[in-house]
């Protein structure tokens, strides 16, 4: 498909240069440069393309900008040549080809701002960013745990605008967890944490439905009730431990077609936001697994002494791994290809310096179109 189609004909009519792009000029060459792919452009243009590129602010239809230039340039200059123009600066992602910006209440405008980026890099989303919007609105996610991940992970998605958000947590607010997760204030220690959770959201935003719970996630069949009518899934708790809660949740989710976040976690000087599972698209949980194990089964060490006691954290790193989440969430909803699939991405905070897996799909794993996923 040819790139211009991609472009509404309210982009293509009202051409407007992306905010994220640049443009140089030196005689009869124009640099462009996309801060947004970190890459430039440079053609050989005539003098007119010089004043034009000024006038790409998306306020003058075709007309209005060959009508402007012909005052200064010759009147032979047709409609054509400008469209030439127009339609190379869209071939090579220099227009912005979002609409309906404009349309976005006030809360989401610098947001709507962020999307219109995104929907000019990703050709495949739908061109009109109010529709985008209504999307995540329209979204239901459920998150399991609203600790040092899941209480980050909440607010970002509300500050979103995701309509309905269903979390399940089972403690209370300690004084020990206001150092490192959000929307808790020491007037809360003792208070539940899915009611806490509730009522700061809502002072957040009202246009997001939160319906808290407090509840242990311990087998299968305590999840089958939740996932009535969810979008997404994101796992963010660690009792018994990490491991047990997101194979409750991958052997609940993934039979059913539910797109869920898994194995997320922080320790030390260590953030990992875990991997995002799309059924019968990407490697799921039990790959990951299966390699971890493998790992272990050929070394030829084995333990000798385990870890002398829980180890620190800090709000940074549970920030940062949750907001990564998060973000990973809402490409998810928006129908954009996750960045935390088929790899393990670990954060050491001390270096600010990323290892990544690849984590690839067993053969004999049903997310390969076999069966006998978790085994």
């Amino acid at each position: 498909m040819d790139e211009l189609d991609f472009f509404p004909s309210e982009s293509l009519h009202f051409p407007r240069l992306r905010p994220t792009v640049v443009v140089q000029g030196h005689e009869d060459r124009l640099r462009f440069l996309s801060f947004s792919e970190l890459r430039e452009s440079e053609f050989e243009v005539k003098p007119f393309v010089h004043d034009l590129v000024k006038l790409l602010d998306g306020s003058h239809s075709l007309m209005d900008l060959l009508d402007h230039l012909r005052t200064t340039y010759s009147h032979d200059l047709s409609l054509d040549d400008l469209t030439d123009v127009i339609e190379l600066l869209a071939w090579h992602g220099l227009l912005d080809r979002s609409v309906g910006g404009k349309a976005v209440g006030e809360m989401f405008t610098r947001q709507a701002r962020f999307f219109g980026a995104l929907v000019s890099s990703s050709p495949s989303l739908p061109a009109d960013v109010c529709e985008l919007q209504n999307s995540l609105g329209e979204s239901k996610v459920l998150v399991i745990g609203a600790g040092g991940t899941g209480s980050w992970v909440i607010r970002a998605l509300v500050a979103s605008g995701v309509g309905a958000i269903d979390v399940v947590d089972p403690d209370v607010v300690e004084l020990s967890n206001l150092s490192r997760q959000a929307l808790y204030l020491s007037d809360d220690v003792g208070r539940l944490k899915a009611e806490v959770i509730g009522q700061r959201c809502g002072q957040l935003s009202e246009l997001t439905q939160i319906h808290p719970m407090r509840k242990w996630i311990r087998e299968s069949s305590d999840m089958e009730p939740l996932l009535d009518g969810v979008d997404l899934v994101i796992c963010c708790a660690d009792e018994p431990s990490v491991n047990v809660v997101s194979d409750i949740v991958a052997d609940s989710c993934f039979p059913n077609g539910i797109a869920h976040m898994v194995g997320g976690s922080y320790g030390g000087n260590l953030g990992v936001p875990g991997i995002t599972v799309i059924p019968g698209r990407t490697a799921c949980w039990s790959c990951l697994r299966s390699e971890i194990k493998h790992d272990h089964e050929t070394s030829d060490f084995s333990d000798v002494a385990d870890r002398t006691g829980p180890v620190g954290s800090i709000s940074m790193i549970t920030g940062i791994v949750a907001n990564l989440i998060a973000w990973d969430a809402l490409r998810v909803l928006l129908g954009v290809p996750p960045a935390l699939s088929d790899v393990v991405r670990e954060l050491n905070i001390f270096t600010l310096e990323w290892r990544t897996r690849v984590i690839k799909r067993r053969k004999d794993c049903m997310c390969s179109g076999w069966h006998g996923c978790h085994g």
